[in-house]
């Protein structure tokens, strides 16, 4: 009886796994994840020129950036580490200084080039989660969307696809 609860335990911990890395581009057929799109409000929506919003796109860590990729929209995707180590290449540190903060954001996107800098946001509680899009050249958040998660958090593709979905339409707007 051990042996069926381990053997059923693993092989619904690896299709689930599988099921979410394969999950990670976008469905051909109708060019968005495969998630069900229910529950995400859009809180702030401001339109913005796509040739700025698609030159370069900064994201907290290495998976979100594979998943922008795979968004097939910006240009250029990198991580916060490559960000300012492409700002060090380039010779703007010190007049940028700090790009842990919205001045040295600013400053960046002035001197160095113009982006815009993905967030993934969660409430204090923990109970909702969503997206941020902040253009540092305005100093405003031109997008913002959230998704109530609750107590039990469903898996990565339920929570974070239709987030994503939603970060997509806005896109596509964009002109």
């Amino acid at each position: 009886m051990d042996k069926l609860f381990i053997i059923c335990g693993l092989l619904l911990f690896f299709s689930c796994g599988f099921y979410y890395q394969n999950g990670t581009n976008l469905d051909p057929k109708t060019n968005r994840f495969k998630a069900p799109d229910n529950g995400v409000r859009v809180l702030t929506e401001i339109s913005v020129d796509a040739d700025t919003l698609k030159s370069l796109l900064i994201v907290p860590y290495e998976s979100a950036k594979e998943i922008a990729k795979n968004l097939d929209y910006f240009d250029e995707v990198m991580t916060d580490d490559q960000f300012e180590d492409a700002i060090i290449k380039a010779g703007f540190a010190d007049e940028i200084g700090s790009i842990r903060n919205r001045n040295g954001l600013h400053r960046a996107a002035i001197l160095f080039r113009p982006f815009v800098l993905f967030e993934h946001v969660y409430t204090q509680t923990g109970s909702k989660e969503g997206f941020r899009l902040y253009d540092p050249n305005r100093e405003k958040i031109i997008f913002e969307n959230e998704k109530n998660i609750g107590l039990f958090s469903p898996s990565n593709q339920a929570r974070l696809f239709p987030l994503y979905n939603s970060l997509l339409d806005y896109l596509r707007k964009q002109h």
